[in-house]
């Protein structure tokens, strides 16, 4: 699997200059805005004391949910969430839209109050990829595929408009959920991984929203 480390310090950082208070918390990451109703101080620890079965493995933009059929054989229950149900999965796949508000709340009720041993993610990357830079040969001519992002730029180049720019606001709204959803399980001292080609804009749009937070 492909991938980088966020880092401890990072995300430490984050925790210890959020604000809470006694009702809800709420984090800020560039224009995007996520709130609920328990303070980072009072989440209750992941019990690894527990039986496996009264564990849980939480796989979110699981696809066809492979990782999740692997999982079950060592006896963890499954929480596999993607915005539509595959026909071939073999486990249940719990349709989430995580661009609509009702269904992050789903997902961060869930994430702040199941036993979570580990948890992995894996946003989608097709506005971050750098495969749009590479030209195409001419029977793909037809084929929009701008970059659509850049180093300098990777929460999206200047001057996108029409399907593109909506595509990569809705991309950078699961990027900021991703971060809000490790956050929550770092500080209830669960597991987790995040998963994206080596080589995506996707973790420098991260570092990105987690300076400006």
């Amino acid at each position: 699997m492909a991938g980088q480390n966020l880092g401890d310090k990072q995300i430490s950082s984050m925790h210890e200059s959020t604000q809470w208070d006694n009702d809800l918390l709420q984090i800020r990451l560039w224009n995007f805005s996520f709130a609920w109703g328990i303070p980072l101080g009072k989440l209750q620890k992941i019990e690894f004391h527990k039986h496996a079965s009264e564990m849980l493995f939480l796989e979110i933009f699981a696809g066809s949910g492979n990782l999740s059929t692997a999982v079950k054989d060592i006896n963890l229950s499954v929480y596999a969430i993607d915005n539509k149900a595959k026909r071939h999965s073999q486990v249940s796949i719990h349709v989430l839209d995580l661009t609509k508000q009702s269904d992050v709340a789903v997902l961060l009720d869930l994430t702040c109050h199941a036993n979570i041993a580990s948890a992995h993610l894996a946003p989608p990357c097709g506005t971050a990829s750098k495969a749009r830079e590479r030209p195409l040969p001419e029977s793909l001519a037809h084929i929009k595929a701008d970059p659509l992002r850049s180093q300098q730029q990777p929460l999206g180049l200047e001057g996108l408009t029409g399907l593109d720019a909506t595509r990569v606001a809705a991309a950078n709204s699961l990027y900021a959920l991703t971060i809000v959803v490790f956050l929550i399980l770092y500080v209830r001292g669960s597991t987790f991984s995040v998963e994206n080609p080596a080589n995506s804009y996707f973790w420098a749009a991260v570092a990105q929203l987690m300076s400006q937070h």
